[in-house]
């Protein structure tokens, strides 16, 4: 698969993705629920690992994420996703195509006013708590969180 973005073997970490979560699909932990989170350019290899067919993930996040990198897979995902996105015009943009393209329950949460992209402690706090509602509503089927059926875009 030919992505272009400066030779990032998107595939290889896909597939060691993949490897990692096998190994968690088994015991001592086989009854866990998986989730992924994933940023920037590592959220497109995330998307590719969790559209296989037999990939356990059961809920995903994308922060700040590049998910058009995967953009040939994203009408493959079944798990649940959240994309938590800064204001910047572009990275909205990406991110909104990106959910239209999915196959499975989404949510897209605009964080306001970033400024310096999403690594000051108030919006790290912010992504935390976005990406803790999301996984326990979506993997242990929590519906005390911000998040149930669905939530509208945050923008």
């Amino acid at each position: 698969m030919a992505h272009g973005y400066h030779n990032f073997n998107f595939e290889m970490l896909a597939d060691r993705i993949a490897e990692i979560t096998g190994k968690l699909s088994k015991a001592p932990f086989e009854n866990l629920p998986i989730g992924y989170f994933g940023t920037s350019i590592d959220a497109a290899a995330m998307a590719i690992a969790a559209a296989q067919p037999d990939c356990p993930a059961r809920a995903l996040v994308m922060c700040n994420a590049r998910p058009e990198l995967a953009s040939t897979e994203l009408s493959r995902l079944r798990a649940p996703t959240l994309f938590i996105v800064e204001d910047s015009e572009p990275a909205l943009d990406l991110n909104r195509s990106a959910q239209a393209k999915l196959g499975c329950p989404s949510d897209l949460v605009v964080l306001q006013g970033t400024g310096k992209g999403l690594t000051s402690p108030e919006k790290a706090s912010q992504v935390v708590g976005l990406a803790a509602d999301w996984f326990g509503t979506h993997l242990c089927g929590k519906q005390d969180g911000k998040f149930g059926a669905s939530v509208g875009v945050d923008a």
